[in-house]
């Protein structure tokens, strides 16, 4: 609108004043008073490395602060990643051909190996050194090559591993030496044996890298789950031959009545044995007393069987395996 009268604008049948005339008045004033602290503020923000860093810039001592016109400066740094490229080797080695570049050992002494140098699980055996030059349709690329072989240290795994897995197996063939009619003790002795074993073959896995082949102490420890469950299989067979104790299905059928022929000549021998002073004949081994026999001719031969496999085991194991000892 023009000219000096008010304008405004109607709501609800009242107007609105119009914002005051000294209102630009103290805009400006404002404005006027940010300037020089906008300006000062622009001049914190351009301060560079340069303007912290010595002159000399070998005087430089990460111990002292950085400093501006004297007073100490307050850093803000930040890194942004543009990208990140993966190295291929293959270009690395395969950059200049042998008219350009030739890599050659020292014949006298091609590698020098720190003697002091040790590693925590492994052994330094030996090392060799060769040329492994690159030929193609495009040049031949130079190549050198070094072989470490390592030797793990098994001073570990003997005193935590193999040595408590044979006095597991061994804890198992005490079962042999237990009456077969004692089944708990017999039962529990040769499950905790099992599983014990298993938590064994889990702790010894445990400090062992996770590889997609067979490692030698997975077969060692196989073969130790396999003597402990066999311990098991044959108490099962000893159960089987004993059969139940108990009841007229133990003592077998009964013997039929001796004809009276027989009976009589049956006691013709024993009056006959009496008169002349014989010992009574002794009465025959019952059904029972046999399978019970039977059952303990399988337990004493086991007591042989189990502990001359499970050495024939470890003679095998550690001559098939002595180039890594």
């Amino acid at each position: 609108m023009e000219g000096g009268g008010r304008a405004g604008m109607w709501w609800g049948g009242s107007p609105c004043p119009a914002p005051p005339s000294w209102l630009p008045l103290v805009k400006l004033l404002l404005l006027w008073l940010l300037l020089p602290l906008a300006c000062c503020n622009d001049e914190w923000r351009t301060i560079t490395i340069d303007d912290i860093m010595p002159e000399v810039k070998t005087d430089y001592d990460k111990m002292r602060p950085p400093k501006k016109d004297g007073k100490a400066t307050q850093v803000y740094f930040h890194v942004t990643v543009m990208g990140i490229d993966s190295i291929n080797e293959n270009s690395m080695v395969v950059s200049h051909t042998t008219e350009e570049l030739v890599f050659e050992w020292d014949p006298v002494v091609p590698l020098d190996v720190d003697p002091t140098i040790e590693l925590p699980q492994q052994d330094i055996i030996r090392n060799y050194t060769s040329d492994c030059t690159q030929v193609y349709s495009t040049g031949n690329f130079t190549c050198l090559e070094v072989v470490f072989t390592l030797k793990r240290r098994l001073g570990y795994y003997v005193f935590h591993t193999y040595i408590p897995t044979c006095l597991i197996v061994i804890m198992s063939w005490v079962s042999f030496w237990i009456k077969p009619e004692i089944a708990p003790a017999r039962v529990t002795l040769g499950v905790t044996s099992l599983l014990t074993l298993f938590t064994q073959q889990a702790k010894s896995q445990a400090s062992l890298p996770p590889v997609s082949y067979i490692k030698t102490i997975d077969i060692f420890m196989s073969s130790c789950t396999v003597f402990v469950f066999m311990v098991l299989i044959e108490y099962a067979v000893v159960n089987i031959i004993l059969g139940d104790g108990s009841g007229d299905a133990a003592k077998g059928p009964a013997k039929p009545e001796p004809k009276p022929s027989k009976a009589t000549d049956l006691a013709i021998k024993e009056s006959r044995r009496f008169l002349l002073g014989e010992p009574p004949k002794p009465p025959g081994p019952t059904p029972a007393q046999i399978r019970r026999n039977k059952a303990l001719m399988v337990d004493r031969v086991s007591r042989y069987v189990f502990p001359t496999s499970f050495a024939l085991l470890n003679g095998i194991y550690w001559f098939s395996f002595r180039k890594y000892l």
